[in-house]
């Protein structure tokens, strides 16, 4: 598998490309889009559920890092090249390469007051607060007599 990162239209944000497809179907790479999780993250088109393409959360990671907002990604596959299975090769290749500047200025969605969403089958919860800085904290428990729970606590990740 191959992916191919191009330049963008102003406010597309990140599209995919199943060039190995006939008509080349795109899949916008937005979250109404993941019908999978299970070990990667799937996006499916909105057109035809059976046009997907996996494993998209490295390249993904490795855009946004690289503070890239509009991509349209190439790949002639149902899935993303998994690598040595982080974003460092994504990264490289971005920083390798260069990124094209926009002539447009950065939308931001700025969160004013304290958003929550609980799934009650999972216990799953997120909570986003206000704040002047980005700055993660993710706390994990488990069922389990080897790993109880976790906190990873990230501050200024962006």
């Amino acid at each position: 598998m191959t992916a191919t990162f191009k330049p963008a239209e102003v406010n597309t944000g990140y599209r995919i490309k199943r060039i190995d497809l006939e008509g080349e179907p795109i899949i916008e790479a937005l979250a109404e889009n993941v019908t999978e999780t299970t070990r990667g993250t799937v996006v499916s088109s909105k057109a035809d559920k059976n046009v997907k393409v996996s494993t998209i959360e490295h390249a993904l990671a490795a855009l946004y890092t690289a503070g890239i907002d509009n991509c349209l990604i190439q790949v002639n596959g149902p899935e993303f090249p998994i690598l040595d299975g982080s974003a460092t090769q994504y990264v490289q290749k971005i920083n390798e390469i260069g990124i094209e500047e926009q002539n447009a200025p950065k939308d931001y969605y700025i969160i004013k007051h304290k958003i929550e969403v609980k799934d009650p089958e999972t216990g799953s919860c997120i909570t986003i607060l206000p704040d002047e800085q980005f700055s993660i904290t993710a706390m994990c428990s488990f069922q389990s007599k080897f790993i109880n729970s976790c906190l990873l606590y990230t501050s200024d990740a962006a």
